[in-house]
């Protein structure tokens, strides 16, 4: 699919821990890795792109977006550090770092009467946590 724009590229298989080496030696031209928020917060994904992340497997380094988002580690107001991070995401998109290519869905069937239940995105539920109300049939 890409030779029509002259570029030629070999797509090379690997293990997950050689891919992740390779990555983290810039033994790549294009790579490709996978992230899955731990919390929820945009941070979680943009702190990815500081200059000294060491997930910051292309070295993008951009002080702009350093700054903003070391601010927003500083800010208290919640929206206040909401606009920082936005800032910080339209550079990130607008130097056209990544390519996201996959969105992780998660779609649970939960009965109404399981109590306890939160949708998270790493579909992780604790049964401790879970319980079933009483129901009429």
């Amino acid at each position: 699919m890409m030779k029509p724009i002259y570029v030629d590229i070999d797509i090379v298989i690997s293990d997950v821990q050689i891919q992740y080496h390779k990555l983290d030696v810039q033994d790549f031209d294009l790579g490709a890795a996978s992230w899955i928020a731990d919390f929820n917060d945009a941070m979680d994904f943009l702190g990815l792109f500081r200059s000294t992340s060491g997930k910051n497997y292309g070295r993008y380094s951009n002080p702009r977006v350093d700054s903003l988002l070391g601010r927003a580690d500083q800010e208290k107001d919640a929206r206040a550090r909401g606009q920082l991070l936005l800032q910080a995401e339209k550079l990130i998109l607008a130097d056209f770092v990544w390519v996201p290519t996959r969105f992780l869905n998660v779609t649970d069937l939960v009965q109404p009467y399981v109590k306890g239940w939160v949708t998270n995105i790493r579909d992780f539920n604790r049964t401790r946590w879970l319980s079933l109300e009483p129901h009429g049939n």
